[in-house]
């Protein structure tokens, strides 16, 4: 009973919005016919009516002035009127309205068009019938746009009254509805209040005042119901005292061990934040130390490197000195050999001056004996043992200094032999050198690398602490500030006024 009391003026409201749509859909849709159909076409008849004056009185003119050029401003009228009969045809329902129309017209215009030519051209004698024809074609043209003109302005009219009709059923049918709808809606009201005073278990000014005491944080006064009353406003709003008297309370002791935590929570920090910052500080310092190790490592790793580069060189000179020595220790074996080569061509120029001092001993023997005659050859043979004797002891001062050079030149050979083995010994050396050199630069730069990745570490590691050190600084902030809440929080659960005497509470 009391949904079908409570349902009443919705089925109201819903009859009111039914009848306004049926009026308002079928207003709707005569408006549109008029929008649609009969507004255009009595404006486009009209205009129909005009074009034809228009076209008659254009052919008129030029038959009167007897001018074949008027006639192109007949053919723009006409073209213009037959326009018009295409969209009077457009118009929803006047298709053949339109095509009567435009059958009539073509006849008139045909039979005008020749009447009015004929009339220009001079040849009166020739029209016959024609004027009548086209008296007769025009009058039953304007006759039926007349009738055309009122039958469309009779169906506007009629249209139009129909639509007042329509509105005024619709606006008498919303006040009925309305009518019953206030009706329905006062006696809802009016059961709707009984309920409510049913519903709120005393007076609405009672309600007034507990929710007043409650919202002001006075929960100490409990809440006057009647006998058996579990189902009312007042029933509803003591339990929800009672019930915000236990939560309050509860609020109330964990703000107090909120604020006991948060105050061991700021100690606490207070001491990771001292430490923090000596880690901090020790780090920063282990970086600086680590950042001197590695430039120092750096600089040693360079400098091996530098020193590769010179043993390497120092090796490759050595072997071009090495080098060098063989090939003078193979150039003073050839000279050697060349020298020994010069002893015997000097022994052999020894013995052939001996003996050419034999022969010239023997020619001299022998132009004594011939006397007088042999004295030319005396003399030339002395010349021969001359210059015999000569070639002698210069071969022999030749084979003096080849001796002498010889064995100087062995000599040198034997000094550059131990330079080419001392040589040869120093190569080694500094191959050697140059191997161990090579071993250390390779062991710098590990060291260089493993140094640099210790010391990104050592960086990162700063950062962290860095890191750790703001959000130790920030934990502070937020645990003073999280304090200040509590202390808040204390203030705001300070302003109810419990029950003390009441079971629940200590």
């Amino acid at each position: 009973m009391k949904r079908l009391l409570w349902m009443l003026p919705l089925l109201a409201i819903a009859l009111g919005a039914v009848t306004s749509y049926v009026y308002s859909s079928a207003t709707n849709n005569l408006l549109e016919d008029l929008g649609r159909s009969d507004s255009p076409a009595l404006s486009r008849v009209q205009a129909l009516a005009f074009d034809l004056t228009s076209v008659a009185d254009g052919f008129k003119s030029a038959a009167a002035a007897a001018d074949a050029s008027a006639l192109d401003a007949v053919d723009e009228k006409v073209k213009r009127l037959r326009s018009g009969l295409k969209a009077y045809g457009d118009v929803p329902g006047r298709a053949e309205e339109a095509a009567r129309l435009s059958t009539a017209f073509e006849a008139y215009q045909q039979t005008a068009s020749k009447v009015t030519r004929l009339i220009i051209a001079g040849k009166a004698d020739e029209l016959g019938d024609a004027p009548s024809a086209m008296q007769a074609a025009f009058t039953t043209l304007d006759k039926d746009l007349a009738t055309q003109k009122a039958q469309t302005q009779a169906a506007l009219d009629a249209h139009i009254e129909q639509t007042q009709a329509l509105v005024h059923r619709g606006f008498a049918a919303n006040i009925a509805a309305s009518l019953l709808m206030l009706a329905l809606s006062v006696g809802v009201s009016i059961a709707a209040v009984r309920e409510l005073t049913r519903q709120l278990g005393g007076r609405p000014e009672d309600a007034t005042h507990i929710v007043q005491r409650i919202a002001g944080g006075d929960l100490s006064e409990p809440v006057q119901l009647k006998t058996q009353d579990e189902r009312s406003l007042l029933f509803s709003m003591r339990s929800m005292q009672e019930r915000l008297s236990e939560v309050i309370g509860e609020v109330r002791d964990a703000v107090h061990q909120v604020h006991d935590a948060v105050g061991a929570l700021g100690k606490g920090n207070e001491v990771l934040s001292e430490r923090s910052e000596r880690q901090r500080q020790s780090l920063h310092a282990s970086a600086s130390s680590i950042d001197q190790l590695t430039a120092s490592v750096r600089s040693n790793a360079d400098s091996a490197e530098q020193a590769r580069l010179l043993a390497h060189r120092a090796s490759t000179v050595a072997d071009e000195g090495g080098r060098a020595v063989a090939d003078a220790v193979d150039a003073m074996a050839a000279i050697s050999d060349r020298a020994r080569k010069i002893v015997e061509i000097t022994s052999l120029i020894d013995g052939i001056a001996f003996q050419t001092n034999i022969l010239a001993l023997n020619a001299a023997v022998e132009a004594a004996r011939a006397g007088e005659q042999g004295r030319g050859f005396n003399v030339v043979a002395g010349e021969v043992r001359s210059l015999a004797q000569r070639a002698s002891a210069a071969a022999k001062d030749i084979k003096t200094l080849i001796d002498d050079s010889a064995s100087r030149i062995e000599d040198g050979s034997r000094h550059v032999n131990a330079a080419g083995a001392v040589m040869s010994n120093l190569v080694e050396s500094v191959k050697q050198v140059g191997h161990h050199v090579e071993q250390i630069s390779t062991a710098s730069s590990e060291q260089r690398s493993g140094i640099e990745h210790v010391n990104a570490m050592v960086a990162e590691l700063s950062g962290h602490t860095e890191d750790n050190h703001k959000l130790v600084a920030e934990a502070g902030q937020a645990s003073q500030l999280l304090q200040q809440v509590a202390a808040q929080l204390g203030v705001a659960v300070g302003r109810f006024r419990l029950d003390d005497t009441a079971p629940n509470r200590s």
